[in-house]
């Protein structure tokens, strides 16, 4: 029935508006199911004209190279089957589940091949290069898959609320120990800029010192979708537990069990090094490819580590809570003030302007080498 026609029914009583206005709708959705693909090559012919695409090169030949967007909003290019697949059935709802992979697969056979360019880290919405300490605009073709929620504000103060300051409470965590207070400062720089020294960091400490709470901090900055949440104890016990590492930004591992072993160090230390490690998801074909990610990790005694002393010592960097809280805690602290943006905004700049070093406290030292000797004696 055509559209003038409608309209005469209507206005000899003959339809109403609600039922007209119905097939008005009608008329629309089966124009635009017309419109629509309604087979895996369509779907993908369409998607490349709205989504960037690229695949990312593994380290070793003939591997999978897994398919990469970018994503606008974020800045960066992310890897996330099942967002595509959510979209590929808005399009083409019929779709099963071989025809959404066959659309990803012809996707991925015309897509360019690229490299993670680890040193870009998107900081808020701006892009920030680690090798030049230089800000840009985000951009698709900078290869970046790095981010942290936490903007930068250059003209940032340091926040007081009610007598309260960021910088006087971490000194305070660890006694007035400046070195252990720099090692801090430069965790917060590693989990903002990416730039880790290839260190693997150890929050140590009983409960009531302040280390749960610094260990949010650090949650707060990166935000919580930027965090993979995994202990390094456990990087050996699932061969899919590298599949959650991708797209983030900060390894946490809460609360590793003291009397834990690692037998083998070698996917911990590749994990905090950038070195190659193996990423397999159920289902699908492993693939091997480097990580930029800062590591830290917490507990209140070190697990029991089978390798080499000297590389141990290398990429180990403790950080002891020395202060113990008598009395009640300020509960503001962790459930309010560093969750304000001015206190973030702020770590965030200090983070960016402190040069980077390695600084190895000599209170984390003794930690160190005494439990070396704990682990000889037993």
């Amino acid at each position: 029935m055509a559209d003038s026609k409608h309209l005469e029914n209507v206005k000899a009583g003959r339809l109403t508006e609600a039922q007209h206005e119905e097939l008005a709708q009608q008329k629309g959705e089966e124009k635009s199911s017309k419109a629509l693909p309604t087979n895996p090559l369509g779907v993908a012919i369409m998607l490349k004209k709205y989504v960037r695409f690229i695949r990312i090169k593994p380290e070793a030949q003939g591997q999978k190279a897994p398919l990469y967007f970018y994503n606008p909003d974020f800045g960066i290019w992310l890897e996330d089957n099942e967002f595509l697949q959510d979209l590929i059935s808005v399009i083409y709802p019929n779709a099963t589940e071989k025809q959404a992979f066959d659309t990803l697969y012809k996707i991925a056979r015309q897509s360019q091949m690229r490299e993670i360019q680890g040193n870009y880290t998107v900081i808020g919405k701006q892009l920030y290069n680690a090798k030049t300490g230089i800000f840009e605009e985000t951009t698709p073709e900078i290869t970046a898959t790095r981010k942290i929620k936490t903007g930068y504000s250059p003209g940032a103060e340091e926040p007081i609320i009610n007598g309260w300051k960021p910088t006087a409470w971490l000194l305070e965590l660890f006694d007035g120990d400046k070195e252990l207070y720099n090692l801090a400062i430069q965790i917060i720089k590693a989990s903002v800029t990416g730039q880790s020294l290839q260190k693997i960091f150890w929050l140590f400490g009983e409960g009531g010192t302040g280390k749960g709470t610094f260990q949010q901090l650090l949650i707060n900055l990166v935000g919580m979708e930027n965090v993979a949440s995994l202990k390094i104890t456990g990087l050996t016990k699932s061969q899919f537990s590298t599949s959650i590492l991708l797209g983030k930004s900060l390894v946490i591992g809460d609360d590793v069990q003291k009397d834990a072993v690692i037998r083998d160090t070698s996917d911990m230390f590749s994990l905090a090094t950038g070195d190659i490690m193996t990423i397999e998801d159920k289902g699908k074909r492993p693939y091997s490819i480097r990580l930029n990610m800062t590591v830290v990790q917490s507990s209140n005694g070190l697990p029991r580590m089978n390798g080499d002393k000297s590389a141990i010592d290398r990429r180990f960097r403790i950080l002891p809570f020395t202060k113990i809280f008598k009395g009640n805690p300020n509960k503001a602290i962790k459930d309010d003030y560093i969750n304000r943006k001015e206190v973030l905004e702020y770590l965030v700049k200090l983070a960016i302007e402190t040069p980077i070093a390695d600084i190895n406290p000599t209170k984390s030292i003794e930690i160190l080498e005494e439990h070396h000797k704990d682990t000889i004696r037993t």
